[in-house]
């Protein structure tokens, strides 16, 4: 049955309509930029992990620090030179497995020969950990086992963590990148965090990855040329004991002499031996002449008076 004017009508405004929220559906998505977009992957060799792979080492510039970079598919766009490095006085090589966890970046790294010996491996932490191993437990053990060949066989290494993937749960990526970190810091290696790594997210990567390297590098290098100055030597203290001026009146020697009985009447007589210790002195008679000895009586010191005709 024909449709009147009415119903085209509302056909047209809801056609109009959906335009308009498809105009701001994209003019949000252009604000926001997101990930960006990323360039056509190429199919790459297939490695002895069976994943694909490449190792792309520099040409030349023997003067330079050789840097070599481990990773999975956040290095594709690197090796493939959609994203240019930035290399200043180093020279970068780039050992990639798209779609590789642990054990492929593992395996492929036992076959790889290098012409010379790098003066730093900067090992990604492999994201696939996530698809490629059935539990974190299992993600970790192999990333741990990956860790420590790469210690045994390379003096210098550090771990630039993976960037955040939006097909897997934000959860579990954290839980994984926890469990990364836990066993980097178990063997002394520098952990580095990181950001998005598509299109423009890409180029805040490549400066992450250079400026763990330079970090890893230039500082630690620096502060172990910069000798540690000992701390200067305090001051010897003198130890000054408390002096204490005694003023001496006089001083009495001792005397084993023995005396007559008439002495022994006189000496009780001006010193009671029953007055007890240290209690006063009787005076001398007036007029006399007096020479004073010490003599010990009854455990107390006694002044003895000897009348002088």
């Amino acid at each position: 049955m024909p449709r009147g004017k009415g119903s085209r009508r509302s056909l047209a405004a809801k056609r109009r309509r959906e335009k308009q929220l498809a105009g701001q559906l994209i003019s949000l998505v252009f604000e926001a930029r997101g990930p960006g977009y990323r360039h056509p992957a190429k199919v790459w060799p297939t490695g002895v992990s069976g994943k694909q792979h490449r190792l792309v080492l520099p040409q030349g510039s023997p003067d330079k620090k050789f840097v070599l970079l481990v990773g999975n598919s956040h290095l594709r766009s690197i090796v493939e030179q959609h994203v240019p490095m930035q290399e200043g006085h180093y020279s970068f090589g780039f050992s990639a497995t798209p779609g590789g966890g642990p054990w492929h970046i593992h395996r492929e790294l036992v076959e790889t020969t290098l012409p010379r010996e790098p003066a730093l491996v900067c090992l990604m932490a492999p994201c696939n950990g996530l698809t490629t191993c059935r539990t974190l437990d299992q993600a970790a053990r192999e990333f741990g086992q990956l860790l420590a060949y790469v210690c045994g066989r390379w003096s210098k290494v550090c771990v630039v963590d993976f960037p955040p993937r939006r097909s897997a749960d934000l959860e579990i990526q954290a839980l994984l990148r926890q469990a990364y970190h836990r066993i980097a810091v178990r063997m002394g290696i520098r952990y580095f965090p990181t950001h998005l790594s598509d299109d423009r997210g890409m180029p805040i990567l490549v400066q992450l990855l250079w400026q763990a390297c330079y970090m890893q590098l230039e500082l630690d290098d620096a502060a172990a040329v910069v000798p540690v100055s000992p701390p200067p030597p305090r001051p010897a203290t003198r130890r000054v004991s408390p002096r204490v001026e005694v003023e001496t009146v006089f001083s009495i020697p001792l005397s084993p002499c023995l005396f007559s009985p008439a002495m022994l009447v006189e000496m009780e007589r001006i010193s009671p031996s029953h007055g007890g210790c240290g209690q006063g002195i009787g005076s001398f008679p007036s007029g006399k002449k007096v020479s004073i000895r010490s003599h010990v009586k009854c455990g107390c010191l006694i002044m003895v008076s000897e009348l002088v005709k």
